[in-house]
Parts: C-alpha cells; sequence; structure tokens
C-alpha cells in the first residue's frame, strides 16, 4: 500500500447518521475553537468544523450531512462504498493533492482481515482483547506479571503496588517496542478532508517507526518490526477489552491516549477486580502511566498518596504530575442489569444502565 495519508476515518467529536446535527457541550467547543486557524486554511475542512469562517459557539449545531451520507452509503452497500467509486476516489484525491501517495489500486486490493482475539487469564477471570497490531498483548503482559502480586493485600495506591504497576508497564512496553510490529490515535488527524466525504483523514503513519532511535508523538522509541513497509498495518495501542467470567461477560472497556491506553486498561481491571472498586470508581480513580522510554512516571493529581512519590523517587522512578489522559467509558454487566460509565476525564456524552 502506498505511503500517505491512512484510510482511518477521524470522528474527533460529533456527527450523527442522520445528518440532525449534535449540540455543541463545552468540551466539544474547545477543542474546535482551538483548531480554528487550521480548520481555515482548508476549504472543504472550515465548511464543515466552522460556522462562516468562525469557531462555534456552545449550544449551537454543527451539521455534518456529508458524513450522514458517506456512512448511510456504507450501511446499504458495505465495504464497497468505501474502497470503490466515490468515496475512494475523494480519498486519493485530497491524499495526492496533499504529498501523498494513496492511489485508487491501494483501495482495490486492500482487504479487510478478520483476526482471533487475544485472550488471556487474571485472577480466575477471562481477558479478551486485541491481538497484534493492537495493544493487547501489552496490557496481557501486564496483567500476567501483577498476577504473581498481592495488590488487594497493600492496596490501592501503595507503593508497594505501584511499583509492581510500573515494573509491568516498563517491561510489557520495552517488549512492544522492540518485538511487535504488523504479524504479516490525536485530534482531528491530518487535518485534510476528502471532498463530499465529511470525515478527516488520520496521521496514522506516527504509529509505524519512522526513524529508528526517535520516539513518534507519543514518546514510543519502536523497534525495526515496526517499520514502513508497504502492505503493513502500523502498530498500534487500541486495546478493546472484554472480561468473562464463567463464560459470562461481566466488563467492557477501552480507551483512546495512544501510548497509555494499555495502562490505562490495565487500572480499570485491576482497579475492579483486586481493589473491588464499583465500576464507576474504578473507572475515575486516578492514573499513572510509565513506558520507559520516555523516562518518567506520569501521575494525574491524587494518584499516589502521601508520601509515596518520595519512596517512589528513591526506587528510581521520575516521578512527575500531568492533568489527565484518556476517556475508559465502560460497561459492567450483572444479574440485576447493565451498568454504562462515563469517564470524568470527557464530559461529552450521557451513560445509561437498564
Amino acid at each position: 500500500m502506498g505511503v500517505g495519508y491512512a484510510l482511518a476515518v477521524v470522528h474527533p467529536c460529533c456527527g450523527n447518521i442522520g445528518g440532525g446535527g449534535f449540540s455543541l457541550l463545552p468540551g466539544d467547543m474547545e477543542r474546535l475553537q482551538l483548531h480554528t486557524k487550521v480548520f481555515s486554511q482548508q476549504e472543504t475542512v472550515a465548511a464543515i468544523f466552522l460556522d462562516e469562517g468562525e469557531a462555534f459557539q456552545v449550544g449551537e449545531r454543527l451539521v455534518q450531512e456529508e458524513l450522514a451520507l458517506s456512512l448511510s452509503a456504507i450501511a446499504r452497500s458495505g465495504a464497497a462504498a468505501f474502497y470503490q467509486g466515490r468515496i475512494a476516489g475523494a480519498i486519493v484525491q485530497a491524499s495526492q493533492e496533499h504529498g501523498g501517495m494513496l492511489t485508487i489500486e491501494d483501495f482495490t486490493r486492500y482487504r479487510v482481515r478478520q483476526q482471533t482475539p487475544l485472550r488471556c487469564e487474571y485472577r480466575g477471570y477471562e481477558v479478551v482483547t486485541a491481538p497484534p497490531p493492537g495493544g493487547g498483548v501489552t496490557v496481557c503482559q501486564m496483567l500476567t506479571v501483577l498476577a504473581g502480586y498481592p495488590l488487594a493485600e497493600w492496596g490501592w495506591g501503595s507503593v508497594e503496588s505501584l511499583h509492581s504497576f510500573l515494573s509491568a508497564a516498563l517491561f510489557a512496553y520495552r517488549d512492544r517496542n522492540y518485538y511487535l510490529g504488523d504479524p504479516d490515535n490525536s485530534l482531528f488527524g491530518a487535518k485534510v478532508m476528502a471532498k463530499d466525504t465529511g470525515f478527516l483523514l488520520n496521521n496514522q503513519m506516527n504509529d509505524f517507526t519512522v526513524k529508528l532511535g526517535e520516539g513518534n508523538q507519543f514518546g514510543l522509541v519502536q523497534g525495526k518490526a515496526n517499520q514502513i513497509e508497504p502492505g503493513k498495518q502500523p502498530l498500534s495501542s487500541m486495546s478493546p477489552t472484554i472480561v468473562k467470567k464463567d463464560e459470562m461477560v461481566v466488563l467492557v472497556t477501552g480507551s483512546p491516549g495512544g501510548a497509555t491506553i494499555p495502562t490505562t486498561v490495565v487500572q480499570v481491571i485491576t482497579n475492579w477486580i483486586d481493589y473491588e472498586l464499583d465500576i464507576a470508581e474504578a473507572v475515575n480513580a486516578p492514573r499513572v502511566h510509565y513506558q520507559g522510554l520516555p523516562n518518567w512516571v506520569l501521575t494525574e493529581p491524587f494518584a499516589v498518596e502521601g508520601d509515596g512519590v518520595w519512596r517512589l523517587w528513591e526506587k528510581g522512578y521520575r516521578v512527575i504530575p500531568f492533568v489527565s489522559w484518556g476517556a475508559a467509558e465502560s460497561i459492567q454487566v450483572e444479574s440485576e442489569g447493565v451498568w454504562g460509565v462515563n469517564d470524568r476525564r470527557r464530559v461529552a456524552g450521557e451513560a445509561m444502565g437498564y
């Protein structure tokens, strides 16, 4: 496949298949306002994400009719609507106009692969997650290491529990960067829109090893297995995960956040299983993140209690504060019903249960 803008569609905040539009909340408006200058440089983008050249305001409606038409065509005709005809031609044109190398032949040759999910065990639960090139390997490697330590006995937020978590992350990310690649996601992507399609092109080339020894957008320094090659998919941290008990689904979780996705998913799972937090507490508890390179530990407010920061520094961890990351929207399944949780880190949307 040609090197250039990747095919994945970015759906940044809004959109409505029916074309009726979406009322903007404060978080949506702030994201749009931050990119007003960039949007204004692209006619096709400005026509949708700006209101006559100005940023939208809270309460105004952003209507994405072209996106609705594209999604409706895919719903009617399946993959052929995307990889053949008008949509494919528009993506190729947008790519080539902005220095990309996509061709119609790339689309006609492409085949979606269905892969077997990755499965691992954790304290009597079955974890079903994304196989390579997704991030499930990192999730399962961390859980396999953590299964050997009494996290529940040590307690949430204790230095002992954090040290085990950070050590598991260090080795899992080291192996991810060195060994993993295709075995055969930032706001508004490339900020380039394929004309009349309503969607932006993503910037997934960032997920390849563009240059050995140098970090990507998320600071990941990756190996030769993930170098750019024709017909190859980039390594990803996406880790949609299902947790089962006695063959029954009990928890569904996942998150955006690039390199932070696996550690976010693992913390939701361990919060729920080891520390017996309810699903809302498990999702919204303060988080930490560590990936070895760069060599610092990100901590949300109150993620490390008491003198824990200094004790971690004594163990060699370079602990620094960070406001927040990710959005682990999750579902807990019980005999009494299904419970949805909206992560406090992204206020848009509402979780429902029944």
